[in-house]
């Protein structure tokens, strides 16, 4: 007997099949969204870096801002990250306003953010910590290779 299964369905049972229970700060919905861009922010900072990142992440914006302000050359990763979230927290959409494309001005966004943006840059940051933690905590495929298992599985199905 053969059943059908969508790409998408596939897709989405290779993620699920990836993701743990446990409590999530975020929606599923906009974790969903944003645990690409989150992997590949893994990808982006290297193990060890992402392990302090996602730690600090968790402890939200105060611990971030610090950690900015000593390495500004990371910021351009959190920028992406922000960008990446804006349309689903009016803070982070915010906050990318007021940066544009400047670094220094989001070095400076994430030492002193804003009341009215911090708390979703905060929650952001949360839902970014406990993802990356996941991350840490499951070998999880990587993009490529999670893409290389869709591949080899899309023969078998339409």
């Amino acid at each position: 007997m053969h059943m059908k299964v969508t790409k998408r369905q596939l897709d989405l049972l290779v993620r699920e099949a990836l993701s743990t229970p446990d409590h999530m700060l975020l929606t599923e919905e906009e974790l969903n969204e944003i645990a690409p861009f989150i992997t590949s922010l893994v990808g982006a900072l290297g193990r060890g870096t992402a392990k302090i990142f996602g730690d600090l992440a968790k402890m939200g914006i105060e611990k971030v801002g610090k950690w900015v302000a000593e390495n500004p050359e990371e910021v351009e990763k959190i920028m992406g990250m922000l960008q990446q979230t804006a349309e689903k927290l009016p803070g982070v959409q915010k906050a990318v306003d007021q940066i544009g494309d400047d670094p220094a001005k989001a070095v400076s966004l994430l030492q002193n953010p804003p009341e009215d943006i911090k708390a979703d840059l905060d929650k952001m940051l949360k839902g970014a910590g406990e993802q990356l933690e996941k991350e840490e905590e499951c070998e999880c495929p990587t993009p490529e290779e999670t893409d290389g298992i869709m591949s080899k599985l899309g023969k078998f199905f339409s």
